[in-house]
Order: C-alpha cells, then structure tokens, then sequence
C-alpha cells in the first residue's frame, strides 16, 4: 500500500473540523504526517493541534497576492454598478454593494493560494500527498486507492449537478485530491494547472481551472460510470481517477445517514455547514469526539 501523508490550508474559524480531520486521518494511518499550511491560526490552536500526534507539522503561511482575471458578465456588471452608486447617493458609510465585490475578490484570491500551497508542498516535500479541505475528513479507511494505481485521483459531482457553463461550473470538487503519482508527475499536472488558472476568467478560479484544464484533456473525464483515464500532460504519462464525490467527498450533509450512507469515506462540512447543529449529530453519532 502507498504511503501518503495528509495537507491542508486553515484559519482559525476552521480550527474544530480541522481538528477532527487531523485526528481521523492519524487514526486511520498513523504513520502518516498532516501538515497544516497555517493561514491565521491562534497559538492556543495550533498547540492543541501538536498534541494530537507527533506526526502533526504546522508550517506558516501568509496569504498572497495572486492576480486574478476574472471577466463578470454584463447583467453582474450593471446590477453590481447601480448597488454602488445607490449606496453611495445615500450616502451610505458602508457600501454593501462594494463590499460584496471587494469580499468575492478576496475569496477568489484566497482560494488561489490553495494551488500555491499544493504547488509549494509537492516542490518541498518529496512523497505521496492527499490534500483536504480543513472542513473535511476520514470516517474510513481509503485503503483501496492507495492501493490502487493512477497518479491523481479527482473527485466529480453528482451526475445532476454536472454543468459545464461559463462563471457556473459544476464538474469536480477541489476540496479532496489525491496526489499518489510520482514527484515527476505531481508537478506537470500542478504546473498545468496553475498555468490554467492564470489564464481563467471565471468565478472560483481554482476549481474551475482544474476542471476546464481536465475537460480539455479528458472530454469523457466527466461521463459516468467513473473509472481511469489516461492522458500526456508537461511531457509526463498521467493516469488520473475519476472519484466518486458520493464516496470520497460526500459534501450533502443534510442528507447524510451513517445507515443509508456506509460506502462514504470522506464527509466535507463546507460551505460552513460545521457551525450548524449537524455537525455535532454527525461526529456524535461517528462517536467523533469534538
């Protein structure tokens, strides 16, 4: 079996899932190490971080400035013009309308930094990685893929969600990605994929480049059934798996049932879900410990 060790970038707003994510991946594999890229954690945090295992490594990172091209469409354009300029005839301290666009700039760039962490762990640290969300974490083994052999394992959405248009794409979720190819391998498919990402004009950047850049390569990545495909990319021979988000990336939380939902691996609380009541259900039921 592969060994991989596990990363992830977090603040401290993330600091309880984060938590259980690190205790549930050194359950499942205790030889591996998590690496926390820290973007704004407390000392107070990060200690209790360290004292789970030995195995943490908690490294500093401070956000940077990643230009973005992101081109709104015209209807945005107008509608985000007129809330500026009504805001500002009212004179209104705080422009809600400005504040927004300045807020989804910020987001876009911060996002942008979880490629520049990938990029930076896979030129630094010579082995196998899985990178996760700091929402998200193991509530089984994985066994089987790092048994398996493909060199990335990307997860895709519900067949429903499945939606390749423009400023609305709906094809993978970023927040789970396994990098079990060699060093070699990793590094065309990040350099690719940062290329891409410089070039995107869409919303959420980060995630829409890889999935563009995949559409690219692979037209029938997306199609169902899922399995492997192979395709060249940087010179390198990448053979990358297409994952199931229903197993490994199960991010309907709502939904979720330990009895209706055996096969599911990885849980994702995004988009803030871990500060709702659900979130203590689940890991109580999981008896996860928060």
């Amino acid at each position: 079996m592969k060994q991989a060790d596990f990363i992830t970038m977090a603040e401290e707003k993330y600091f309880r899932p984060l938590k259980i994510s690190v205790s549930q991946a050194l359950k499942f594999y205790p030889n591996a190490y998590y690496y926390i890229y820290d973007c704004g954690l407390s000392d107070e945090s990060k200690v209790e971080l360290e004292e789970i295992s030995t195995k943490v490594r908690i490294i500093p990172w401070t956000v940077r400035y990643i230009p973005i091209n992101r081109i709104f469409p015209k209807n945005f354009q107008i509608k985000k013009a007129f809330g500026i300029l009504r805001n500002c005839l009212l004179n209104k301290v705080k422009n809600p309308s400005l504040q927004s666009f300045l807020n989804e700039q910020e987001f876009e760039i911060k996002i942008l930094n979880k490629l520049a962490i990938i990029k930076y762990h896979n030129d630094t640290v010579n082995q196998k990685f899985i990178f996760l969300d700091a929402d998200a974490f193991l509530v089984g083994s994985i066994d089987e893929l790092l048994n398996d052999d493909f060199d990335i394992g990307l997860t895709v959405r519900r067949k429903d969600e499945i939606s390749y248009e423009t400023n609305s794409c709906r094809l993978l979720n970023t927040g789970v990605i396994l990098f079990l190819g060699k060093h070699e391998s990793n590094r065309a498919i990040i350099d690719e994929w940062s290329l891409e990402s410089s070039k995107t004009t869409e919303a959420i950047i980060e995630q829409t480049s890889l999935s563009r850049l995949i559409e690219k390569k692979l037209p029938s990545f997306f199609d169902y059934p899922l399995g492997k495909h192979i395709t060249e990319i940087g010179g390198e021979r990448i053979k990358i798996a297409a994952l199931s988000c229903e197993t490994y990336n199960f991010n309907w939380i709502e939904e979720y049932s330990i009895e209706r939902n055996k096969n599911v691996k990885i849980l994702h609380f995004k988009s803030e879900r871990f500060k709702t009541p659900l979130f203590e259900e689940i890991a109580k039921k999981l008896n996860i410990n928060t």
